[in-house]
């Protein structure tokens, strides 16, 4: 407030005095203080009047300086901080004269003590103080650099690139001084191509590229950079048609970085670049294709240096049909054509065309490799922001789709449209307008007439669960169809159908479609009934539904049903894991519905556990408790657990193998922070499960609860000896997985009641 309301002049030196005297912040609250200010609280202020005034600075920097060494941490972090927000406000000539004994210090804590927690500060106070000089003093800027890089060079130092990158970052003129001191010494060291050490310097010299693209002005650069980074491109393009992989795949993430700097790659240089993206693309002896030839390509066609005629090449090859081995080469290659708008008005429509042809003669192969094309099209376009007609898209593919499904292909398995379903979901989930209700329509319409065909509902399911609920109205005549249907298909297809319409649909379309829903509840149970009964379920408790008594209230009969009942029990975790009906799909997810169908379920499958006296059935309500814990968060599951933890630790003793297996370990090994009540018993069991005959997992399961456990504080040093000595026979199991377990159980019981450090 003082440095903002007046000038103070004389007084500028003792009021920054006032505040100096505290610099570091050395305190640390009592920690039973409800409410106290932290150290880090007092520092973020005190480092605010610090930096108050422009006039601060010929007293702050030497002040920061001279407590980089200080042998506290914060000391040195503290001090950091004052650098980097006093170099928005001081003028430059308080730094420059400091920079290369900042460095120094900086060189220690990144190199020499590796203080990891401090290494992100320091990197950002280098850049701070190259940023400030190089607007100031091009002469100490290019100093401290050939400080910094001499430093750099000595011995294999690691995070030398990040140094590198953090310097560059600072400014144009700063990423040009590195480049123009470092690049004779990296052109060396990939030309020496010995050990990693020239894919990490590529890696790095990529960056400060990238850099240098967003920075500096290309024309601009001085005869000496010219002429490096012309050599630069050179290695570049030697490299990707060289015969060691990672090198040629750093060089092509290179000619990435720098292919939109206009000038920077030569006539010849680009028709290397042009050749090799042709031979990948259509040679099968050729290198497999990879991301960064993708990249590269999109690149090309981004800034339009390539011409037309590579696509017209790649159009013709995906004319001609099917090429084993070929064919996956030139469909990943076009996805690179969303890279401009040009080279994907060439591509699209003959990708398209060739996708509806191979869907008409039911090439199954062909059929999904072009509808993954077709995908990866619509994600290149969405990162690079090309306009695509994603409706009219998704219009061509669902008439094709159900084109073939009147022509006798209205069985197939999931497998044979597997990728054409990945693609109608994708265009499903970013296509809207009013044409989008036609589409849905005519898909509903068609399977109105072919209601049981495997192809027609998993189409009908892509669409209704990806699509926005504002674009799903209710077609009454099939949600009965498909009502009165379900028990005669043989997968969860009209299940999964029916939940979305039930998740979707206004309250009013809900209520008339539960109504139709409701009478397909009735005795007898069979596997359909069961499995739409969770669907919907899933799908009222997504959307937050009021009433859900009814239907946890048949879950709960259910799990009674001898032949049913584990079925059921094992999808209760269905219900709650994000698959089918999820948030990418539009589909409504409230916050906080796992505590919901926790706590509406939770009273019922204690009362059953301990009700039942069929052994298999106790299971089905002790796999439906434990299937839920690992969604519901812990201080929810808190509030039950007297009441949960004496069933799992009974589970481990008269559970079925597979309940233990499946269930019960692995929950008992998420939440080993609850057991500190029941540790006698559990840890009794769970060394007894880890020896044979148990089998194999249940062994190494109950081995890994056992490590955990050995984390939950003072209350297990008292069995200490008791495990260690239980653990020596799983030290020997024949099995190899088993005594690794063990060893690191060993290995972490022995230092239980150990002083810290030992």
């Amino acid at each position: 407030m003082l440095c903002n309301e007046f000038i103070l002049g004389e007084l500028e030196e003792s009021v920054f005095d006032a505040c100096a005297c505290y610099f570091p912040v050395d305190f640390n609250p009592p920690g039973e203080q409800v409410g106290s200010i932290t150290r880090e609280e007092l520092a973020e202020a005190l480092l605010t009047c610090l930096t108050a005034a422009p006039g601060f600075g010929k007293y702050c920097v030497p002040l920061a300086v001279e407590k980089l060494e200080s042998d506290l941490a914060v000391a040195k972090l503290d001090s950091l901080k004052v650098l980097i927000r006093g170099a928005e406000v001081f003028p430059p000539v308080c730094f420059v004269n400091k920079t290369i004994h900042i460095w120094k210090q900086i060189h220690n804590l990144v190199f020499v003590n590796r203080q990891e927690d401090a290494i992100p500060t320091a990197l950002s106070c280098l850049t701070s103080i190259s940023k400030v000089i190089s607007e100031y003093d091009k002469n100490a800027l290019t100093a401290l650099f050939k400080v910094v890089w001499k430093d750099l060079q000595r011995g294999e130092a690691p995070g030398m690139g990040k140094v590198l990158e953090a310097f560059a970052r600072a400014s144009a003129e700063a990423c040009s001084v590195a480049l123009v001191e470092a690049l004779p010494n990296v052109l060396q060291l990939l030309a020496k191509d010995e050990g990693l050490r020239p894919a990490l310097v590529l890696e790095s010299t990529t960056n400060v590229l990238s850099l240098y693209a967003s920075l500096c002005k290309h024309e601009e650069a001085s005869q000496g950079l010219n002429q490096l980074l012309g050599q630069l491109a050179d290695l570049l393009c030697t490299l990707v048609t060289g015969t060691d992989n990672e090198l040629a795949l750093r060089a092509l993430a290179g000619l990435v970085t720098v292919l939109p700097i206009k000038g920077f790659l030569t006539g010849s240089q680009i028709r290397i670049l042009k050749e090799l993206l042709i031979q990948v693309a259509i040679s099968v002896d050729a290198p497999a294709v990879r991301d960064e030839h993708i990249f590269l390509l999109a690149a090309a066609a981004e800034t339009n240096c390539l011409g037309h005629d590579l696509w017209h090449i790649l159009k013709q090859e995906i004319a001609e049909g099917y090429s084993p081995g070929k064919s996956e080469r030139i469909l990943s290659m076009a996805t690179a054509c969303s890279g401009s708008t040009l080279s994907l008005a060439v591509m699209l429509p003959c990708v398209v065309d060739s996708f509806i042809r191979a869907t008409k003669d039911n090439h199954i192969v062909y059929r999904n490799l072009l509808a993954k094309c077709l995908v990866g099209i619509i994600c290149q376009a969405e990162k690079y922001r090309v306009t695509l007609c994603h409706t009219s898209l998704l219009r061509k593919v669902v008439f094709a789709w159900t084109d073939t499904v009147k022509c006798g292909h209205e069985n197939e398995s999931f497998e044979t449209f597997n990728e054409v379903s990945v693609l109608v979901q994708k265009l499903s989930e970013i296509s809207s307008g009013r044409d989008v209700r036609d589409i849905v329509s005519h898909i509903e319409e068609f399977c109105l007439h072919t209601p049981f065909a495997t192809s027609s509902l998993l189409l009908l399911k892509c669409v209704v669960c990806h699509i926005r609920p504002e674009l799903l109205s209710a077609n009454q005549h099939l949600i009965e169809l498909l009502a009165s249907a379900h028990c005669r298909c043989p997968t969860q297809l009209v299940a999964q159908c029916l939940a979305g319409y039930v998740n979707k649909l206004p309250h009013a379309d809900l209520e008339r479609t539960l109504g139709c829903i409701q009478p397909s509840f009735e005795p007898d149970w069979t596997l359909p009934k069961t499995e739409l009964l969770l669907w919907v379920t899933k799908a009222l408790l997504l959307r937050g539904y009021p009433d859900l008594a009814p239907y946890t209230k048949l879950l709960k009969e259910l799990l009674k049903d001898e032949k049913l009942g584990r079925h059921a029990a094992k999808d209760f975790q269905q219900i709650l894991q994000p698959s089918v009906l999820t948030v990418q799909g539009h589909c409504i997810v409230k916050l906080m519905h796992p505590q919901r169908f926790f706590v509406e379920t939770v009273d019922f499958l204690i009362e059953g556990f301990n009700s039942v006296t069929i052994e298999a059935i106790k299971d089905n309500f002790l796999m439906a408790l434990c299937c839920q814990l690992a969604y519901v968060p812990k201080p929810v599951v808190n509030t039950y657990i007297d009441k949960i933890l004496p069933i799992l630790v009974t589970a481990l003793s008269s559970a079925e193998k597979s309940v233990i297996a499946e269930c019960v370990l692995p929950c008992l090994t998420e939440n080993v922070g609850l057991m500190a009540s029941h540790l006698e018993s559990v840890l009794e069991q769970l060394l007894r499960l880890a020896k044979q005959p148990f089998s194999m997992e249940i062994r190494r399961s109950a081995l890994q609860c056992l490590l955990r456990l050995s984390t939950v504080g003072d209350k297990n040093k008292i069995y200490k000896q008791r495990v260690l000595q239980g653990l020596v026979p799983c030290l020997a199991d024949h099995k190899r997985l088993v005594r690794q377990v063990a060893a690191q159980a060993s290995s972490l019981w022995h230092m239980v009641g150990e002083p810290s450090g030992v």
